[in-house]
Order: C-alpha cells, then sequence, then structure tokens
C-alpha cells in the first residue's frame, strides 16, 4: 500500500479539489524520501492544473497528520555507510524534504493542511506551510529535535524567531509539547475545529463556486473556514505558551548560550508543563542547545529561501558529527534513552564546533537549493 496517496474530487461547477493523504500510520505517517518526492511531483502537477482550485493536506488515522521525518532510516543508512559515504543519500532527503515545504509556503493555490493527532518536526514542516492552516482540538505539536542530537529544521529557522517575542527559542531548546491554543498564539495555525469534522468541511469545499482567480478562492476559504469555526462553537483550554510568554522572556534575556542555558537551569518554576520543558532542555544534545541558539540568531534576518539553504548545511553537518545518529540511537533505535554526546555540558562546547555546522559541505561551495529563489513561484495571498 502506498505510504501517501492522492485523489481529486470533483466540485460543482467543474473544478477539483487535489486531496493528499498521508498513510504511513505504523511510524504515525512521518516522512520517508519515497513520500516526500511523490508529493511533490504531485504538487506540481496541481499548481499546473487549472482544475484544481484548492489542496487538502491531511493524515491517514486518527493518532496523527505526522510525526516527523524517517530519522530512524537516515541513522540506520549513516551507521550502515559511514557518515561521509552516505551524505549524498542523506542530501537527497533533506534536500528534497526542504523542496516540498518550500512549494507549499509558495503555493500560487490555497493549501488546507488539516493538522490532528501528532504534528511534530517535519509535520510541523508542512502545516505551517499552508496557506489555510487548521488543528483540531487533540494536535500535539513540538519541534523536539535536541532529543536527537539536531535541531529544528523544515523552515524552523524562518518561522521561529517570527513568533512571539522568544517563544520559537524555548519551543527549540526544550522540545515543549504544546496544544491547540498555543498554535493559534504562536502563528503556526490560523484556525481550530473539531477532528470529527474533517468530512463536514471537505465536502462543503466541493459545494463552493471556485473560479480561476486565486485570490477570490482564498477568500472563499477564508469564509468557508470562518463560519465553520463559528458553527462548532468550539472553545480552547489557555495554553501553556500564552500563560508563561511573559515569563519565558523574562528568563530568556542572555546574549549566548551558555548564559541562557545557566539562568534557565537556575529557574525553579513550579508548573509542571515548564518543568518537563527544561528537564528536555537538561538531557537533550550540548550541541544542539548551541546550534539552536544561533540559528534563532541568524534566522531573524533571513527570507524563507536562504532559510532552506542554510538548513541544508545544517543537516548535513549534523549528519557527519556524531551527536545525531547517537541521538537517534538512543531515542529511536536501542531506546535505552542514554545518549552518549559529544559534550558533556553547554559550557563545554566550543564556538569552532558550532560555527563548522554553517560552513558549506560541498567542495565546490555552491548550494543546491540556490534555485529556490524562482520567478514561477507567485506569492500565495
Amino acid at each position: 500500500m502506498a505510504e501517501v496517496s492522492f485523489a481529486t474530487l470533483p466540485c460543482g461547477n467543474g473544478f477539483k479539489i487535489g486531496v493528499v493523504t498521508l498513510d504511513a500510520q505504523a511510524r504515525l505517517n512521518a516522512l520517508n524520501e519515497s513520500m516526500v518526492v511523490a508529493m511533490y511531483s504531485q504538487l506540481c502537477s496541481w499548481r499546473d492544473d487549472a482544475d484544481i482550485a484548492v489542496v487538502w493536506l491531511q493524515g491517514a488515522g486518527e493518532k496523527a497528520f505526522c510525526a516527523g521525518g524517517d530519522v530512524k532510516g537516515l541513522q540506520q543508512l549513516i551507521v550502515q555507510l559511514g557518515p561521509q559515504q552516505a551524505l549524498s543519500q542523506v542530501q537527497g532527503f533533506f534536500e528534497n524534504e526542504y523542496r516540498l515545504d518550500y512549494l507549499l509556503h509558495k503555493f500560487p493555490k490555497p493549501v488546507l493542511v488539516w493538522g490532528h493527532g501528532v504534528v511534530m518536526g517535519g509535520g510541523l514542516g508542512l502545516l505551517v506551510g499552508g496557506s489555510h492552516r487548521i488543528v483540531t482540538e487533540n494536535a500535539r505539536l513540538a519541534m523536539p529535535e535536541i532529543t536527537i542530537g539536531l535541531y529544528p529544521d523544515v523552515g524552523g529557522t524562518y518561522f521561529l524567531p517570527r513568533m512571539p517575542g522568544k517563544t520559537g527559542l524555548f519551543a527549540g531548546l526544550t522540545g515543549a509539547v504544546f496544544g491547540t491554543d498555543d498554535a493559534l498564539f504562536l502563528g503556526l495555525a490560523d484556525y481550530c475545529l473539531p477532528a470529527s469534522s474533517a468530512e463536514t468541511v471537505l465536502s462543503s469545499l466541493q459545494a463552493q463556486p471556485w473560479s480561476m482567480d486565486r485570490h477570490i478562492n482564498h477568500e472563499l476559504l477564508n469564509q468557508l473556514i470562518s463560519s465553520a469555526v463559528v458553527e462548532s462553537g468550539i472553545s480552547l483550554v489557555t495554553g501553556d505558551f500564552r500563560r508563561h510568554a511573559a515569563s519565558l522572556e523574562s528568563h530568556m534575556q542572555a546574549s549566548s548560550m551558555a548564559e541562557l542555558y545557566h539562568d534557565l537551569m537556575d529557574w525553579q518554576p513550579d508548573d509542571p508543563w515548564l518543568v518537563k520543558a527544561l528537564a528536555t532542555l537538561r538531557m537533550g544534545s550540548p550541541l544542539s542547545a548551541h546550534l539552536i541558539f544561533e540559528q534563532f540568531q541568524r534566522g531573524q534576518k533571513m527570507e524563507l529561501a536562504q532559510a532552506f539553504q542554510t538548513e541544508l548545511i545544517m543537516s548535513l553537518q549534523c549528519a557527519l558529527h556524531q551527536d545525531f545518529r547517537e541521538g537517534v540511537r538512543a531515542l529511536l533505535v536501542d531506546k535505552d534513552r542514554q545518549p552518549k554526546w559529544q559534550f558533556a555540558s553547554v559550557v563545554e562546547v566550543p564556538e569552532h564546533i558550532v560555527s563548522e555546522h554553517f560552513l558549506s559541505p560541498w567542495p565546490e561551495g555552491r548550494n543546491p537549493l540556490l534555485d529556490l529563489i524562482d520567478p514561477s513561484f507567485e506569492e500565495a495571498p
């Protein structure tokens, strides 16, 4: 059975809805390269198909939209072949994933992403790329890459610094899990609807008078979803990020990762969510903490394409260094949860090691994603 499927649904006036369904339920719809390549190809086809008015992206099953990328497969590849020998195949995965994410961000037609259940890592990258981002009342979101010796990629370099205050930096450093209200507060989603309403909303899309004008179609979709939200009467519990935004801001003013780590470890909150988040930082990769801090600083001045170009460099450098494969081993392969990080603490990470992760791994120095600045892409309104 295909791990991603595509369908078109007819609308009353001759237009169609393109439906993408992630269907790798055994691994919570985590993305592998074949899924990414298939999605990119189909979306390019629908982009150029005048009959397709709207794209709907969803995950199969009740548990997850998408739990991220298949990092376990990448780790096993690196272990089997060796870091340098596996680099071209590792690059293939990340390059294709980032091209897909960029395509979603720049897609010239409405893209509705239905984010239910687990929406983490690469799944969050898909969600934020949509023009109409819906999360359900059972959504659980996070960027937990610090636990596997990686960093929040899939556009995190761009969207984390654009979250309120220092919430994006805290989310990256702690892998904190948050819910629907916070997804709205942090600007990662636009609407909340009940998980049970997916089929009703999709049927409503088929009844709309779509046109060739993408601006009209975007506004039509806005109105449809807004009406559905009002009709649902859904109410949300105030999220943890929203409740603690002021405290986070006051505790995250340090100008270096070492100072910030010291300040956060000195903090003794009594809220269980904050305690768990700080414990994840404490147990996570010290090198990843530095990469996330540096990523956050640099990302504030980057455009989206630059962010993905930087992330391709960082991801390949992580593949060449040991923390990524060790972190995945400890969490997902052996599951002993006792990673042996390259450095014992945040204060021991040398600056030159951090800088290495932002240096081009290609001898000729040309980034394969430089072509993301493509005039054929039109900004979605």
